[in-house]
């Protein structure tokens, strides 16, 4: 059975599962949006340390390449 014909509605003949690539998307967008909206929550936080952990990981990679080459910033 194609994929198409699995996520039209039954009233179309096919089994109503909906597009999941809308869904996720749907999800994603509703969450960047609480993630925005609500600063106090842990999910938030958690993500944030997740960010800053990223970037200063990122950042010391960049000046330990720039040493290894012997640049200086």
């Amino acid at each position: 059975m194609a994929w198409e014909k699995v996520t039209l509605p039954i009233e179309y003949g096919g089994v109503g599962l909906g597009s999941f690539l809308d869904t996720n998307l749907a999800m994603l967008v509703k969450w960047w949006w609480r993630f925005k909206l609500e600063q106090g929550v842990l999910s938030r936080k958690v993500v944030w340390s997740f960010i800053a952990a990223l970037v200063h990981w990122i950042l010391f990679l960049d000046c330990l390449q720039m040493r290894v080459r012997g640049t200086k910033s």
